[in-house]
């Protein structure tokens, strides 16, 4: 086990919203299918639970910008600002 440094995982998170973005055409994003598509295209082992707190962390700080209701992951909505 290494550690990393608490936004290792953010800019993982970005691309897989790209990626996503160019295969499907939207401007907002499921963020519950944007933390199994990061998990699954990074074949991350990791709680899926501190994505989604990374995912509301770049909302919070500019990065991605919310719709929706952020009650939980399947109810709100993630787009690139």
């Amino acid at each position: 086990i290494l550690p990393v440094a608490i936004d290792y995982y953010d800019h993982k998170i970005v691309e897989a919203w790209k990626r996503m973005h160019a295969e499907e055409q939207i401007d907002y994003i499921m963020t519950s299918q944007l933390i199994w598509e990061t998990m699954e295209e990074e074949n991350l082992l990791i709680d899926h639970n501190f994505l989604e707190y990374r995912i509301r962390h770049l909302v919070y700080s500019g990065v991605f910008e919310m719709k929706g209701i952020p009650k939980n992951r399947r109810r709100y909505f993630v787009r690139l600002k």
